[in-house]
């Protein structure tokens, strides 16, 4: 009965053109028995080691395996059936990446244990399992089989048939060889508009939009291959965030060189494409932590390269093509499409909207979406103005659908590599290890914060950064703000500062004596200075992921831990001056004089090695009387910010002068450099160095005279 079922099912999936979600539970060698009968064209088993995926291969032959963590190495490919083994567990984002892999008239297949021992999660299993197994019971197209309980647990079954694919409309001036190419008519507006860019001088950017599966990489591949034929291009770069995500540009590139009967030789490791190249042309991948760029630079996949490299691509690359995910799970592509203006020049936007491997409307693809909240997007139906009355609330079961998308569709505004693996850490550790207030106007979320507590969570990721700067705090209990988020149009208003002093209240009952959060994005330590934290690491190189500094802040919630972290404090004011001008020199010095400014007060005398020398002295002061440059008594003047900053009496200087004596001063950047960054003369500069380290001096006399 269960075999003839799930051979019926997978005949009206085929023949209805959409895909379908399968759902094989039991003991793995019936269950791979069974499976092995399917008729399927390259079928794919997803796994993780242990004794299921050993009794799977004895079983599947001519299958076709992959660790699960190497999946992002085969995404582009399709199958008519792709198959996930959850017996050891699973993760979201392995669900997200295998699904795309399956075509229009195929399936996902979950495998597990009988169903109510199946935990289809990491290692929980009243969290994000017990969620999956109720979505899993809505979705349009399903069949859920219990084979040791010889049972239909769930089936649905939409029988209607997708429309009719529109016709492929070729544009001019596009050759028929490319034409016979190009799978929507989207693309040959991307493509066209590649060109475009290409040939207009006031053009410098293009950005490719869309959802996963609608062809992006390949319109980049084929743009890239029909600027070649016109021998628009010659040395090209490639950037994306591995070498695994741009095969599917390549592999266009490549079929469209050869459809246009054009000679090329392509490179790789294994069978992996670094690079092709001709007669009068070179297209290469390049690593985002390379600094080598081309006149033409392509970005695939840029949401996922983050802000900060996007910035530097766009300031030494002439010409950019770049592609871009809005609804993912290799980073949103939403913040990119809303900040397009700021980060690249002139850009050109064409969005691809119809899916290549499936019809329009798959119901995989709808409950995927909506399971993971991969689509969810900010509410806005709060009223602009700011609520002048709000409660914070903590939430502690997220087992409202509708309360859920709300508070996650907040939550996604606060990073861009937003993944479903996040989700699934949130509905693992609510409860548990993670804590979520809300700040409610009326029923409503208007600001969010998810709160690790690290004393009961697995990854302590503030934690090991204190042990290492103090072993005095080691067992105290800390809180890390994981993340925090406002409203789109009610930010910049207090309700952050609200929703954290919040937290902060209502850990101090819990007893926690520290707060604090991580985070690579500069723009927003300001928000935390103000709220009283302080920064105590910025790392020394750029995170691998991100292409930016690693960032912690910490407050005390207490005053017996006060001590110790003010002297962490003063460690950090310390690393940024005395290492402004070697591992700190590419950061922005705006954000050091903001940091040395805000940082919260050290009420500690200061130690020796902070002193002046009576040559120091004299230097200064020969400086101050106008009878030396500045760089005759940068040493000195040195010291003076570092005293100043301890004894918070940089808060006195406006932006200008303090920018000055970052960037000159402390990263030693030369002065035609720091000049020009605040908008004035050399001799203009000098003359700000001279009254704000007069200012300084006078401020701190007492000290200087020590």
């Amino acid at each position: 009965m269960i075999v003839e079922e799930i051979d019926e099912f997978y005949k009206a999936i085929a023949s209805s053109g959409y895909r379908g979600l399968l759902v094989v539970l039991g003991e793995p060698r019936k269950v791979y028995g069974l499976l092995s009968t399917l008729q399927a064209r390259k079928p794919l088993l997803v796994f993780w080691p242990g004794r299921s995926v050993d009794i799977a291969r004895s079983i599947l032959e001519n299958w076709d395996f992959v660790f699960a963590e190497h999946i992002v190495e085969r995404l582009g490919e399709e199958h008519d059936v792709v198959v996930i083994d959850t017996y050891e567990g699973l993760r979201a984002s392995i669900l997200a990446a295998a699904s795309e892999m399956v075509v229009g008239g195929g399936l996902l297949v979950l495998t597990g244990p009988t169903w109510d021992k199946w935990c289809p999660s990491i290692s929980v299993c009243d969290g994000f399992a017990s969620y999956l197994k109720k979505r899993l019971c809505e979705a349009k197209n399903h069949l859920i089989v219990d084979l040791d309980e010889q049972k239909i647990i769930s089936k649905h079954i939409m029988l209607q048939r997708p429309s009719r694919k529109p016709r492929v409309k070729c544009l001019k001036p596009l050759p028929t060889w490319l034409c016979k190419l190009i799978a929507t008519t989207e693309q040959a507006r991307a493509v066209q508009a590649a060109l475009e860019v290409l040939e207009e001088p006031r053009s410098s950017s293009l950005v490719i939009l869309g959802d996963r599966g609608r062809g992006k990489s390949a319109a980049l591949g084929l743009a890239l291959a029909y600027l070649i034929v016109r021998k628009k291009i010659g040395d090209v770069t490639v950037v994306a965030p591995s070498i695994y995500s741009v095969q599917n540009l390549f592999t266009h590139l490549v079929r469209g060189l050869k459809v246009a009967r054009i000679q090329y030789k392509a490179w790789g490791p294994g069978r992996l494409y670094e690079g092709v190249k001709g007669g009068w042309f070179k297209v290469h991948y390049e690593p985002p932590s390379q600094q080598y760029l081309s006149a033409l630079t392509v970005v695939d996949e840029a949401a996922a390269l983050g802000p900060a490299r996007l910035r530097r691509i766009a300031m030494r690359a002439r010409k950019i093509l770049a592609a871009t995910t809005i609804h993912g799970y290799e980073g949103s592509g939403r913040w990119l499409a809303h900040k397009l203006n700021d980060i690249l020049p002139s850009p050109l936007i064409v969005e691809l909207k119809t899916p290549i491997r499936y019809p329009e409307g798959d119901p995989l693809e709808e409950w995927l979406y909506s399971t993971l909240l991969l689509d969810v997007e900010p509410p806005e139906d709060i009223d602009i103005a700011t609520p002048s009355t709000t409660s914070c609330i903590e939430v502690e079961r997220l087992d409202d659908l509708q309360l859920l998308r709300r508070i996650y569709s907040i939550l996604v505004q606060a990073h861009y590599r937003n993944s479903p693996d996040d989700l699934q850490l949130l509905l693992d550790g609510i409860g548990k290890w993670i804590k979520i207030y809300i700040l409610a106007f009326g029923e409503k979320p208007v600001a969010v914060t998810e709160v690790s507590l690290e004393d009961k969570a697995e990854k302590r990721v503030l934690t090991d950064i204190l042990d290492r700067l103090s072993p005095n705090l080691k067992g105290e209990k800390l809180a890390r703000i994981v993340r925090i988020a406002v409203l789109e149009q009610l930010q910049r208003r207090g309700l952050g500062s609200r929703l954290l002093k919040c937290v902060e209240e209502n850990l101090m009952v819990n007893g926690y004596k520290l707060i604090g959060a991580t985070f690579s994005n500069l723009d927003v330590v300001g928000f935390w200075l103000k709220n009283g934290y302080g920064v105590i690491h910025v790392s020394a190189r750029y995170n691998r992921f991100t292409g930016e500094k690693n960032i912690a802040v910490l407050k005390p919630l207490t005053q017996d831990v006060r001590q110790n972290i003010d002297k962490i404090y003063m460690d950090m004011i310390a690393r940024l001056i005395y290492g402004g001008a070697s591992v700190y020199r590419d950061l922005p010095a705006e954000r050091i004089a903001e940091i040395l400014a805000k940082q919260p007060c050290v009420q500690e005398d200061v130690e020796a090695p902070w002193q002046l020398t009576t040559y120091q002295r004299l230097r200064l002061e020969r400086f101050l009387e106008g009878k030396d440059y500045p760089e005759y008594a940068i040493d000195a003047i040195l010291i003076l910010i570092a005293l100043a900053a301890i004894k918070c009496k940089l808060k006195m200087l406006n932006m200008n002068q303090l920018t000055a004596l970052a960037s000159f001063v402390i990263q030693g950047k030369p002065a035609w450099e720091v000049a020009r960054l605040i908008g004035v003369s050399e001799e203009q500069l000098a003359e700000i160095l001279r009254e704000t380290v007069e200012k300084l001096a006078s401020e701190l006399i007492r000290d200087l005279e020590r």
